[in-house]
């Protein structure tokens, strides 16, 4: 794993998208209704909690981009980024070089998929895929944290329908 620059701490929120349509296009699947509510229960978890991002990122394709728009909606976050390497299939390892850039935030927000939002829990933390414990569902969101001293930990994990934070 690359050195970060960061300079004391940051908050890394991954939030896996809203309940899609099926389809046979993967990338043009939009969020179902109960999507856009499941997005909106978790932007106004966060907002709850005092969570403030100057950006979200999120993978250009359309359920990720629809669970990012509602978020930063209720959150008011004016910059909404598009990334490639936020695809399901896209390789952890790239992670910090392709956010070096945001890195310098204290709170970086990111919507997108399985596998992708499990592997980088993983990557970053040093766990093995099953000492994850709970499920990366709909308009879940996990919390990492890096700490300048420590590297990465599991900070919470919030499910819809229960977005009180645990771990």
């Amino acid at each position: 794993m690359a050195m970060l620059y960061i300079e004391d701490t940051m908050k890394l929120f991954l939030i896996r998208h809203g309940s899609a349509e099926d389809g046979s296009i993967d990338s043009l699947r939009n969020l179902t209704q109960h999507g856009r509510q499941e997005a909106s229960q978790t932007g106004n978890s966060l907002k709850s909690y005092g969570v403030r991002f100057t950006e979200i990122w999120h993978s250009p394709l359309n359920r990720a981009h629809e669970t990012g728009s509602v978020i930063a909606d209720i959150l008011n976050v004016d910059k909404l980024r598009i990334s490639e390497s936020l695809k399901p299939e896209s390789n952890v390892e790239d992670f910090e070089e392709n956010f070096l850039q945001s890195l310098h935030l204290k709170e970086l927000c990111i919507v997108s998929h399985l596998p992708y939002i499990p592997n980088l829990i993983c990557y970053l933390c040093d766990l093995r895929s099953s000492q994850l414990i709970f499920p990366i569902a709909p308009a879940s969101c996990t919390i990492l944290e890096y700490d300048r001293k420590i590297g990465w930990s599991l900070l919470a994990h919030m499910a819809v329908n229960d977005h009180r934070a645990q771990i």
